[in-house]
């Protein structure tokens, strides 16, 4: 795992939009530097990949990108079960999740609001072939007459719905022929190492008739309703080399790509990721246990395992004569517990009635409330009524010599207790210091998370690689404390309070993970063509990266000196997780800030960690955040244990059109 300390400057407080100090513009730079030194650290000066950091990040919640443990389980073990797909609305949320131009400047990532895919279509749409007025007549009315062919939209023979040019219509019917092809020869394979020698042939002059027929059917539909002979012969009128045959192909992948969205608003088009599961690291900060709460649980499961080796292991016969009067203690306990969980979901149900019926009226939302104390109460008696159950067990077990039955419920418990740690660690929340203290062992994260550090304390050891106009004012608007919306107006207490962190030293540390994109329907081979181009002459894709430039700089330069269609393009996502920040303030201030964050209904940011909560309400009786504040003998600890996106990779498009070469 690849650590990395250094440098950056102290923050300043910023509250709305105020203007960042020069020395602020510098401190960004050099945390922008600090995270691409560790997510790209190949990139030079002057590069075609880049990295740019959304300021402030955004949590990726699990409601809306995970597609559910059956299609999880499904592609770690594909030959086992039944075929499974990404639900439609995972799948549609994963390709809007990078169906985005991000912007330009590296400290100013956050999309543009442009859509990628409907940009590359219309680029599409507009190229057109260079020279081509200058073809020879024939040449000309020949490939003319060959593409619009190809391109001309028919409806499927077998299938009256669905619309498809010539050349997709083809292509389907190929691979549904090729498909059969490949069903055969597997199936015959199966055959011959499956059966004997004699069974094999019998096998194989009773079905291979059959089967071939099978295929040949599926050619025949190639020839008939894929119209292929005619379409391979106006194929061969295009040259086989000729960018017009490459960019017919690009357009029919995009065109047999697509699907409608859910609401038939847009298109939606496949996207792949690396890692392919990286959406089992997404946790809901919302959602689930945190890290007291986790320190509790695993405590009780511990003592739980502790307390059933005990029982295992005494010698009940020669020291435990009362047996059978501690089974009878139990046994009522447990049916006091069992009596009471039965009550209180009773009363659940009728709270729960009466609740939807407040909602529905629009009530008072007071049996809501009571229904939210009610559900906390019945969680406590069901675990209290489980735990009382497996301590009975236990005991009859002992009673009847049964040690097997003991160490079942052990590793019941045990298998509850990994459950929690595999939950917390590998999806971004640290197991809690309460646990690791009492001896509680954990793995290390995937070596896919890499880690990060850097501190105030060595900012000498850092050099800016960018000229001084880097980033001016103008086009840094937000960093440092952000308060973007509270339910009350600031105090001039809390204001003195972030003032006091925003002037301290600080550190910050974390994990980052690179997720790499990839569109299938996408052709970038299409820019590198010097032989393609726009069919306004005044339209530009992008300005590609400057001959000898310098640093990143000049290409932000370039595009904003112009107006470019798509100058970048995204090919990986920066995520973040478990980002602990560090302040060296007083007690006091400490502690002011924590307070304030428990009542305070607020969303705020540090740079690209972005620590969106919610928080307490008096309809309810938890409180939920996705940060935890908590003050130390040095000052103030921040953590943000979520998964959060804090950048875009993007690949710089060549200069485009570039009919010079």
């Amino acid at each position: 795992m690849l650590v990395l300390s250094i440098a950056v400057f102290s923050a300043v407080l910023l509250l709305g939009d105020a203007q960042p100090s020069t020395s602020q513009n510098t401190m960004i730079q050099q945390l922008y530097e600090t995270i691409r030194a560790v997510a790209l650290p190949n990139a030079g000066a002057a590069s075609t990949k880049r990295l740019v950091l959304i300021i402030p990040g955004k949590f990726l919640y699990e409601r809306d990108y995970y597609p559910g443990a059956a299609y999880v389980n499904f592609v770690s073990n594909p030959n086992q079960g039944t075929f499974q797909q990404i639900p439609p609305i995972k799948e549609q949320n994963l390709f809007r999740l990078v169906d985005v131009i991000p912007g330009i400047d590296p400290l100013q990532g956050a999309e543009s609001g442009e859509s990628f895919s409907v940009i590359y279509n219309y680029i599409l749409g507009q190229m057109d072939i260079v020279g081509f007025d200058q073809l020879t007549s024939e040449s000309k009315v020949r490939t003319t007459e060959s593409t619009t062919f190809l391109r001309t939209v028919v409806t499927d023979p077998s299938d009256a719905t669905r619309q498809l040019t010539r050349w997709e219509l083809y292509r389907r019917y190929e691979n549904l022929y090729q498909e059969e092809r490949a069903r055969l020869e597997e199936e015959i394979e199966i055959q011959r190492t499956t059966r004997s020698s004699i069974d094999y042939q019998i096998w194989f002059q009773r079905q291979y008739p059959q089967l071939q027929a099978q295929v040949d059917g599926a050619y025949m539909d190639w020839i008939v309703n894929g119209d292929k002979e005619l379409v391979e012969l106006y194929r061969a009128r295009l040259d086989a080399t000729s960018i017009a045959n490459e960019l017919l192909e690009a357009k029919a992948a995009v065109r047999a790509s697509g699907v409608p969205s859910l609401d038939r608003s847009t298109t939606i088009y496949p996207v792949d990721f690396t890692p392919s599961n990286w959406y089992t690291y997404l946790k809901d900060p919302t959602l689930g246990m945190d890290g007291e709460q986790a320190a509790i649980k695993i405590g009780e499961l511990q003592s739980r395992i502790t307390f059933l080796e005990a029982i295992r292991d005494y010698d009940v016969a020669s020291n435990c004569p009362s047996l059978v009067t501690e089974i009878n203690t139990m046994e009522s306990s447990f049916n006091t517990s069992r009596d009471m969980v039965s009550s209180g979901a009773n009363s659940l149900m009728g709270q729960r009635c009466e609740c939807i019926i407040e909602r529905y009226t629009g009530g008072a939302d007071s049996e809501c409330s009571d229904l939210d104390s009610s559900s906390d109460s019945s969680t406590a008696n069901l675990e209290d009524a489980s735990a009382k159950f497996q301590v009975l067990s236990a005991l009859r077990a002992a009673r009847d010599g049964d040690e097997d039955a003991i160490n079942e419920l052990i590793a019941d418990v045990q298998g509850q207790l990994d459950s929690i740690t595999a939950e917390l660690r590998g999806r971004g929340y640290g197991v809690p210091d309460a646990a690791l203290s009492a001896g509680f062992s954990i793995t290390e994260p995937p070596e896919a998370w890499l880690s990060f550090s850097f501190s105030t304390a060595t900012a000498s050891t850092v050099r800016s690689s960018y000229r001084s106009s880097y980033s001016a004012t103008d086009r840094v608007r937000s960093f440092g404390w952000v308060q973007r919306s509270s339910t009350t107006s600031i105090s001039s207490s809390v204001s003195s309070a972030y003032s006091a962190i925003s002037n301290s030293a600080f550190s910050v540390s974390g994990e980052i993970l690179r997720v790499t994109v990839k569109y299938p329907w996408f052709r970038a081979s299409l820019f590198r063509s010097t032989k393609l181009k726009l069919r306004s002459e005044t339209t530009q894709v992008s300005p590609g990266l400057p001959d000898n430039a310098d640093d990143d700089r000049d290409f932000v330069d370039a595009v904003v000196d112009g107006t470019y269609l798509l100058p970048q393009y995204v090919t990986g996502l920066l995520l973040a997780r478990n980002v602990t920040l560090r302040f060296q303030v007083s007690s006091s201030v400490a502690s002011s800030f924590v307070s304030e964050s428990n009542v305070r209904s607020a969303s705020a940011s540090y740079g690209p960690f972005c620590m969106s909560a919610r928080y307490r309400t008096s309809s309810r009786t938890t409180s939920q955040s996705s940060f935890r504040a908590s003050t130390s003998s040095s000052g103030l600890n921040i953590n943000i244990p979520g998964t959060q996106q804090i950048g875009y990779y993007t690949e710089v498009v060549p200069r485009f059109p570039n009919i010079d070469g």
